[in-house]
């Protein structure tokens, strides 16, 4: 499965490359626009072809996803732990974000996958992974209920 994330500030041609993506074979990608506006947010799914919305997972503006007919929805640690959205109370697939393997192996079934990050020192975020780097944790896993993704980057 081949799963990519957006940057987080928009970049000139992003939907020409969201649509490249999509049309090499990306299975999913994750919306990663917090600081978009509700209205901002709807604009943006919209000048994705429809074709792959079925594709398209909501980092944020969980409230949007039926409005938006997105049916995939990421939740951070701080959604998770504070109960922002309930994903035993939705019929979305549901992802999540963790740091650690013993966060990982609590999570529940309602979650469909979860990333694992920082598996290596980033090379994209100074300092990022160079002393929380979770690569030797894998061996820890206990969960097998939920999917595990590694999210890193090394050169």
């Amino acid at each position: 499965m081949i799963i990519a994330l957006t940057a987080a500030e928009e970049f000139t041609s992003e939907l020409q490359t969201i649509h490249a993506l999509f049309e090499q074979g990306l299975d999913l990608l994750h919306l990663r626009k917090y600081h978009f506006s509700d209205e901002q947010m709807q604009r943006y799914v919209a000048s994705i072809d429809a074709t792959y919305h079925d594709r398209l997972v909501l980092h944020s503006h969980p409230q949007l996803s039926n409005a938006l007919h997105i049916n995939r929805i990421h939740l951070n640690e701080h959604h998770r732990r504070n109960g922002i959205f309930d994903p035993q109370l939705t019929n979305c697939i549901c992802s999540t974000s963790v740091h650690h393997i013993n966060q990982f192996n609590t999570l529940d079934k309602c979650w469909n996958y979860a990333f694992l990050s920082p598996l290596f020192p980033s090379i994209s975020k100074a300092g990022y992974g160079q002393h929380n780097a979770v690569l030797d944790q894998l061996q820890f896993r206990s969960n097998f209920d939920v999917h595990l993704i590694g999210l890193g980057d090394k050169s």
